[in-house]
């Protein structure tokens, strides 16, 4: 009983944190539209800053909907409006980080390769490790897709948000691209704990951390969100770039 309590409270702190998190992406959105008035955001950053405030912001409203038709159907829901929001949101998140990786030309070149051979590395030893977790036995295609998808996703945009990260240090955007690392890495390992206690069957121990993890990265996020809008709102973009 007492276990059950735990396990709920824990995911309450989480989803509440989510909810946080698509508050602060709006603000942000906010900003950035006031910034697109008066001038101060060229296009291609208002693309960038758009697609990842959405792109978070998306994927933590999938987590609510999931939960709110877990609530409602007693079962885990199959792929549905959760997975559409999961999947744009990371689309965007990769859209986003994609276009940061070219807005910094000439920063730390040699840290770019170490980041893609170690990202590639990351990303094959997952895949392998999904295989020996994932059945498809009476699974539908959509639903063995994603299974692979969430992990894989989250393992590419991780190493990209650090390829950025490295490229970024010497701007103050480093700061809160460096808590969307760190958010990236605690929703990436909660990705495959999650897979893998579902495959399993089982909460236990791994399924707690992962909830904790989620509850992590959704705070980190948050903090980002709330970073960003204030230097936004502050501050011209050209400043922005500079420490």
């Amino acid at each position: 009983m007492l276990n059950d309590f735990f396990v709920e409270g824990l995911k309450i702190f989480s989803l509440l944190a989510a909810a946080i998190t698509v508050i602060l992406g709006g603000r942000l959105v906010q900003a950035l539209s006031l910034r697109k008035v008066s001038g101060n955001l060229s296009n291609r950053w208002l693309i960038i800053f758009y697609s990842m405030s959405i792109g978070y912001s998306l994927f933590a409203l999938g987590d609510l909907a999931w939960y709110l038709i877990f609530k409602l159907l007693k079962q885990a829901p199959g792929v549905s409006m959760p997975d559409f929001y999961w999947v744009l949101g990371s689309l965007l998140m990769l859209t986003a980080f994609v276009l940061l990786s070219f807005s910094f030309p000439g920063r730390h070149g040699n840290s770019w390769i170490a980041v893609l051979i170690g990202g590639g590395i990351v990303f094959i030893g997952t895949w392998l490790l999904l295989q020996t977790v994932i059945s498809a036995q009476g699974m539908s295609s959509g639903t063995l897709f994603l299974s692979y998808y969430y992990p894989l996703v989250s393992v590419a945009i991780t190493a990209l948000s650090v390829g950025v990260y490295f490229s970024s240090l010497e701007t103050r955007l480093s700061s809160p691209l460096a808590m969307f690392v760190a958010a990236n890495v605690s929703v990436t390992v909660a990705d495959i704990l999650f897979t893998y206690t579902s495959f399993q069957q089982v909460y236990g121990l791994l399924g707690g951390l992962a909830d904790v993890l989620y509850l992590v990265g959704y705070a980190l996020i948050g903090t980002a969100f709330y970073q960003l809008t204030k230097n936004i709102r502050q501050q011209t973009f050209s400043s922005l770039e500079k420490n």
